[in-house]
């Protein structure tokens, strides 16, 4: 072999030497340091106030028991009687409150900085950050930080706990999705949540005619009204899966009656049950020619349902009857 080759696979091995003290030598145990969790005592279950603020915009929301109720913050403030006040509460969607009681409690990331001047360009001052609040009992403040903008990887976002200069980096998009001030997309949207297999008896009331059906005891569906005849299963079921998870829109809050129809209604749709209370669905006008007046029983909050939806609980015996039936009165 030439001493030239020689000398190659001699640097060659010192090169392979080199890296493999490098690799296992200084850096063989060091610890990659763990996300830091903002806040390490956190209890949800302890939260009875909630609030989110940014600019001019809030969000508040409360807990009265099992359910959550968004108020409108700004208007309230404003309203002069307590009547007022109350139209000013909605029902809160749940879900969306729960997310936000999970994403504080698991609130993590990497340490990005501790100089206070880096606050603004990541956005997370009191004034160009989203402000989140959670109190206890007692107004007991459990839980106070700032959200940021969104990481160059669009999967995270910058955050930094009130009182601290540290910002993280935290994995999740937390920015005017989980976190937002805007009243109406915290308000429940769901009108009807129910087990199709529970309701028993459907009647279904226009200006034209009453559309009754009952469920036998073999789970079967009738029309007993305005004729006598057994129905196509996969007609009832498609009616019923749409009219259990009902949702609306938007919401109508400051309609009139004379605006809502709800006295003449266009529709009324009872359910009776075998799990719990009758139920009652009014459908009054449809408004601009897109949405109708919705509003169910044991709700005050006036709903907007898009007029496509509401064709589908705008049945006529005729829509529901089985094929059999029209065969034998053909016959």
């Amino acid at each position: 072999m030439k001493p030239k080759q020689i000398a190659l696979l001699l640097g060659i091995l010192l090169v392979l030497l080199l890296l493999t003290l490098l690799l296992e030598g200084p850096l063989k145990g060091r610890k990659v340091p763990e996300p830091k969790r903002l806040f390490s005592e956190f209890d949800p279950s302890l939260v009875e106030v909630i609030e989110i603020l940014q600019n001019d915009k809030m969000a508040r929301l409360e807990r009265e028991g099992d359910r959550w109720v968004v108020l409108e913050v700004d208007i309230l403030e404003s309203a002069e009687s307590a009547d007022k006040k109350d139209a000013l509460r909605h029902f809160a969607d749940t879900s969306a409150v729960k997310r936000v009681l999970n994403s504080i409690d698991s609130l993590s990331g990497d340490l990005i900085s501790n100089n206070p001047e880096n606050e603004s360009l990541f956005q997370v001052t009191s004034e160009e950050g989203i402000m989140v609040k959670a109190f206890g009992k007692g107004d007991s403040l459990l839980a106070h930080f700032y959200i940021g903008k969104i990481g160059q990887d669009f999967s995270s976002t910058y955050i930094r706990r009130d009182g601290s200069n540290e910002v993280i980096l935290a994995r999740g998009f937390y920015r005017g999705s989980t976190f937002h001030p805007d009243v109406k997309r915290w308000r429940n949207r769901n009108i009807l949540s129910f087990l199709p297999f529970n309701l028993n008896r459907l009647e279904i009331t226009s200006s034209e005619e009453n559309l009754l059906l009952q469920k036998d005891e073999e789970g079967e569906w009738t029309i007993l009204e305005p004729i006598e005849a057994k129905t196509d299963s996969f007609k009832v079921d498609q009616l019923l899966r749409s009219l259990s998870n009902l949702n609306s829109q938007d919401f109508g809050d400051r309609a009139t009656p004379e605006e809502t129809g709800f006295d003449t209604p266009t529709l009324q749709i009872s359910m009776e049950f075998l799990d719990q209370p009758s139920r009652i669905l009014t459908i009054g006008i449809l408004k601009e020619e897109s949405q109708y007046y919705v509003q169910a029983s044991g709700d005050e909050t006036i709903y907007l349902v898009n007029k496509f939806t509401i064709k589908q609980f705008q049945k006529k015996p005729e829509d529901l009857k089985a094929k059999v039936e029209e065969k034998e009165e053909g016959s």
